[in-house]
């Protein structure tokens, strides 16, 4: 888990750090082998960004992992199956999200570039880092 020094419980504001473009490369790539076909990226708009940053008391954004497709009991334990699998063939890496802001033209705006852009990385993964929520975004219910 890549968690730094500087982040702590409670949330300060200041959790992130920035990441450098060769390790967000080969890691997007290592998404892309294993997930081939599947979306790759998100994109926010800098306007609903700022309404949620804006919010009274918010130190942040935490982004989640999600799926619109429920599954069967059955499907679960085939996915519980391929899991176990790709654990047990050492095929399981941890999961990140890597943050590029972008230009009007939707153009990533990268590290090296005249502007001196930068890419940030999840500061605090969950569940595995202090101060996880436990809601219905991140639990069965």
């Amino acid at each position: 888990m890549m968690i730094s020094e500087k982040n702590q419980f409670p949330i300060t504001g200041r959790e992130g750090d920035p990441m450098d473009l060769e390790t967000a490369s080969q890691w997007t790539k290592n998404y892309r082998r294993m997930h081939p076909n599947e979306t790759v990226s998100h994109f926010f708009g800098k306007e609903i960004l700022q309404q949620l940053m804006n919010q009274e008391g918010n130190m942040g954004i935490r982004i989640y992992y999600s799926n619109s497709l429920s599954l069967t009991a059955w499907q679960r334990f085939i996915y519980w199956i391929i899991n176990c699998l790709r654990k047990w063939a050492g095929a399981v890496g941890e999961k990140h999200l890597i943050l590029s802001g972008a230009s009007q033209d939707g153009t990533d705006q990268l590290p090296g570039t005249p502007q001196m852009f930068m890419l940030a990385q999840q500061a605090l993964p969950c569940p595995g880092a202090p101060g996880c929520p436990k809601n219905e975004l991140t639990e069965e219910k």
